[in-house]
């Protein structure tokens, strides 16, 4: 057994980015809870209250608490963090024993039920005597959330935008970021303004496209605005991205398309909320907190996912939430883009950004390439399954 009793995880045996990121922000000479070796870059002994918190809402992120919970069938917490390899690499630990089960006991995952706002809670206990189960925050959305999209058909956006504001007020200083002035952005649209042959010094047959660009790239007026994910009719707001491919992207080109492109030159210094920014390791110090964090999650997500037309109203949402950030006095909103690798930034006055017309190109489109992954199906469900409406 060590001499030392152990105050940390080193960074070997931390897989998950998140838990990487604190252990290096931070390391000691020490011995690890995990691995029971000792390490030159173990997580500060200081931070062990921290540390817990982290672990304990990746648990939350990640898992079901069918998945660590005896009464719903799962493993304890402990063996399930002794074995699985998305939070740690037991792999790559030379020891993990009883020594490790009673560090993640002990040090990690007690109080299992602290105070909301004093720590994170792994497992949902009881109300009115019924004993609830959480469910991974990748796979479930937010309360606050969820609620917030209900009202959204059901009362005038106006009367929302209190509750929602109280809420940005929370957490916008840990979303915002600056745009400098000068900062370059793309748009695209599909399609070209004209094309030409070219007849001086004899006739040439090969096409020339001219690019849309200057004020035929720019958003509709008002009049002619229709809604999109984060304005509301009639209103016109300017959506960029920060490569060329994901703006060709995200307007949804087919092969055999010709799509115009052009780069964008901030105007000034911009003031934003960037939902992508977000780390869940800023909201990790208690249940509180960490229901935050899985808001943001799922308006980042909505504001990253297209609907087709005739699901426009799930834009209600975005549209209202995208209402009180412009109310707060910023000056347009950055999120991650859900078909390309880069991310979107709209902005409130279009003003904010002009055209720098000697990049405008015309691009066909030679191929789009799909990714996917198996969801659980299920051909003939029985009474076990709930259908949901």
């Amino acid at each position: 057994m060590n001499q030392t009793s152990p105050e940390g995880i080193c960074i070997d045996c931390a897989k998950e980015q998140e838990l990487r990121n604190f252990i290096l922000f931070q390391t000691e000479q020490g011995v690890c809870g995990y691995c029971q070796t000792s390490s030159q870059n173990v997580s500060a002994k200081q931070r062990l209250p921290e540390l817990s918190n982290l672990i304990k809402a990746l648990v939350r992120y990640y898992y079901d608490e069918s998945s660590y919970n005896r009464h719903w069938g799962g493993d304890d917490i402990e063996h399930l963090l002794m074995s699985e390899d998305i939070i740690f690499d037991p792999h790559r630990c030379c020891s993990i024993d009883d020594e490790t089960f009673i560090f993640i006991r002990e040090k990690l995952i007690e109080p299992a039920y602290p105070d909301e706002d004093k720590g994170v809670w792994i497992y949902a206990g009881f109300d009115d005597g019924i004993r609830l189960m959480q469910n991974a925050m990748i796979n479930q959305p937010s309360s606050f959330y969820s609620d917030l999209r209900y009202k959204t058909h059901m009362q005038n956006h106006h009367d929302l935008e209190e509750d929602v504001i109280s809420w940005l007020r929370g957490i916008d200083d840990r979303l915002s970021r600056t745009i400098d002035k000068g900062d370059i952005f793309w748009r695209s649209r599909i399609g070209y303004k004209d094309r030409y042959i070219k007849t001086s010094g004899g006739l040439d047959h090969t096409l020339h496209y001219q690019p849309f660009h200057a004020d035929s790239i720019m958003p509709p007026p008002p009049p002619l605005a229709s809604a999109g994910r984060i304005n509301r009719p009639n209103v016109s707001y300017l959506y960029l991205s920060t490569d060329e491919d994901t703006a060709i992207a995200e307007v949804r080109p087919h092969p055999g398309h010709q799509v115009s492109t052009i780069q964008f030159q901030t105007t000034t210094t911009l003031k934003v909320i960037d939902f992508g920014t977000a780390k869940l390791s800023q909201f990790s110090s208690s249940d509180r907190e960490l229901n935050k964090y899985h808001s943001i999650l799922d308006f980042n997500r909505s504001f990253s996912t297209p609907v087709t037309p005739e699901e426009k109203g799930k834009y209600l949402i975005t549209q209202l939430v995208a209402d009180c950030i412009r109310r707060l006095g910023y000056q347009g909103i950055s999120f991650s883009s859900s078909v390309g690798s880069g991310e979107n930034l709209c902005l409130f006055s279009p003003s904010n950004a002009s055209t720098i017309d000697q990049s405008a190109s015309v691009k066909t489109i030679k191929s789009l390439h799909y990714t996917h992954e198996n969801q659980n199906s299920v051909l003939n469900p029985d009474d076990s399954f709930y259908k949901l409406k």
